[in-house]
């Protein structure tokens, strides 16, 4: 912060017709980094590959359910040439895009 300006030097420099204007200013200031500091910070979910049988549970699925259309669930993961997995991060989307219908 040894770039901002000394605020208390401004207030007792500057020109009386200009106070409004700094006080405005520090104002709006204030509003912006009380924004910042309450608005929650979004990170992105961090993306693992779990079994069909955990998929299933996360879901309320079957597992059967889920090797049957696995080509049509955005979730699953193709591994290997004869296994599959389900994305976490592809379930909460899929959870949510569900919920908001």
């Amino acid at each position: 912060m040894d770039s901002l300006p000394d605020i208390t030097t401004l207030a007792q420099t500057l020109p009386v017709a200009e106070l409004p204007d700094l006080i405005a200013e520090l104002a709006r200031g204030q509003a912006l980094a009380i924004a910042r500091l309450v608005t929650p910070v979004q990170v992105a979910p961090a993306d693992s590959l779990i079994s069909v049988e955990e998929g299933a549970l996360l879901l309320g699925m079957s597992p059967k359910y889920i090797y049957e259309h696995s080509t049509e669930l955005p979730f699953v993961r193709k591994v290997g040439s004869r296994s599959i997995r389900c994305s976490t991060a592809g379930i909460q989307q899929f959870l949510r895009r569900r919920a908001a219908r």
